[in-house]
């Protein structure tokens, strides 16, 4: 349930209150001055579902002027009546107040950018300390969620100037973290480290998430709690990107730039594909007939783009990933035949896997008699060739008297 304000000119008022009352029973009226001029606002209650219906029967009305009627959306907690089961407020957003939340979530405020800019350098600052808590507490206040989630609505609505302010922000959103964290790393002698290879490994596992996370970003957009985590969630696909993007410039890592470059973009783009598609999973649709041409027309382009990119990105991604799941298969392997064949202690191994041939080098205290036993047995396990090579030490055994 929702309660709904209406505002309407004195002499219009007959008109708006027939049309209200085939949606609610339970009206109040009064009369208000508003510029000078005799207004009436009307309150009501009705179901959240049939607040769009409603809006656009008012709209229909012919008799008044354009910016003479007002409809006020108003969250409602509960409706206790005596003799009547209690009514509680509904989470769920009407399409009309999902498109005026996305107005204000396609475009930022002084705060908002000055968010991102202490979001990047807290970020940057994670990262050469490699320490993932500070990177978190980035994510925490990064304001990022809001261009994305708008791009994906205004796809599913058909609105151009959404569609475009949105895709803008988000744009600007990310190179301007990009370039404060360029900006930090600049006069800093730092390199990269584990935790910044880490956020910028490519692979299928990071589309997988993101495509998660643009499909609960979409939820909690419809409704009226949980945005702050579901803007943390954002801030994961985007913030540690961003800040090592930024970081690998200033470091002149132009590899690890391309490697964290790859994993922002389809970020984005599955953000942006699964939060469409939540949203018409949803039933979210455009409220007129031309509005729904460009819907279908924007977002049979924009699903077509989306998933052709992310094909085109995943395909040797996936292969990549098939690769490094059989290489450690084979290690695996060889370090089992490796414990079971060689019985003193190992002072150092290397293992080198390529396509067709492993490299083994091994120094171990006593292992001459047994790298024929471990070579044969390699050979049997494994398809690859082997060249293995066994580095015996002796024991020294120093006796003091």
């Amino acid at each position: 349930m929702k309660n709904i304000e209406v505002e309407v000119p004195a002499d219009g008022a007959d008109l708006v209150e027939e049309v209200l009352k085939e949606y609610s029973d339970d009206i109040s009226k009064q009369e208000i001055e508003k510029d000078d001029n005799k207004y009436i606002e009307f309150n009501l209650t009705i179901d959240s579902p049939d607040i769009d219906a409603l809006s656009e029967d008012l709209k229909g009305i012919t008799d008044l002027d354009r910016g003479e009627l007002t409809v006020r959306v108003l969250k409602q907690s509960a409706i206790i009546e005596k003799g009547k089961e209690a009514q509680g407020g509904s989470e769920t957003l009407s399409v009309q107040e999902m498109y005026s939340k996305a107005i204000s979530f396609a475009t930022f405020t002084k705060a908002s950018w000055m968010l991102i800019a202490l979001a990047s350098s807290i970020a940057a600052f994670g990262m050469i300390l490699n320490n993932v808590i500070i990177v978190i507490g980035a994510m925490m206040i990064a304001p990022m969620l809001s261009p994305l989630i708008a791009s994906s609505f205004g796809l599913v609505i058909g609105d151009r100037t959404l569609i475009q302010k949105s895709i803008l922000y988000s744009a600007f959103s990310i190179l301007f973290s990009i370039l404060i964290s360029f900006l930090i790393t600049l006069p800093l002698p730092i390199s990269a480290n584990e935790l910044m290879y880490m956020v910028s490994d490519p692979g299928l596992l990071p589309i997988a998430l993101s495509l998660f996370v643009g499909a609960a970003t979409s939820l909690t957009f419809m409704t009226e709690a949980r945005e702050t985590l579901a803007g943390v969630a954002v801030a994961i696909a985007l913030v540690p990107p961003s800040a090592v993007a930024g970081m690998s410039l200033g470091m002149v890592d132009l590899d690890l730039f391309l490697n964290v470059m790859i994993v922002l973009v389809t970020n984005v783009i599955s953000i942006i594909l699964a939060g469409s598609l939540t949203f018409k999973f949803m039933g979210v649709a455009p409220s007129t007939y031309y509005r729904k041409k460009v819907s279908e027309e924007k977002l049979r382009t924009a699903v077509m783009v989306s998933v052709t990119s992310l094909l085109i990105i995943s395909t040797p991604l996936a292969i990549v990933s098939y690769h490094n799941y059989q290489n450690v298969g084979v290690q695996n392997t060889v370090n089992n035949q490796i414990t079971t064949h060689i019985s003193g202690p190992i002072i150092s191994k290397d293992i080198q896997i390529q396509r067709n041939t492993i490299s083994i080098e091994i120094v171990a205290i006593n292992a001459s008699e047994e790298q024929n036993a471990l070579k044969d047995s390699l050979d049997s396990s494994l398809d690859h060739d082997i060249a293995l090579n066994v580095i015996s030490v002796p024991a020294n055994v120093t006796s003091y008297e």
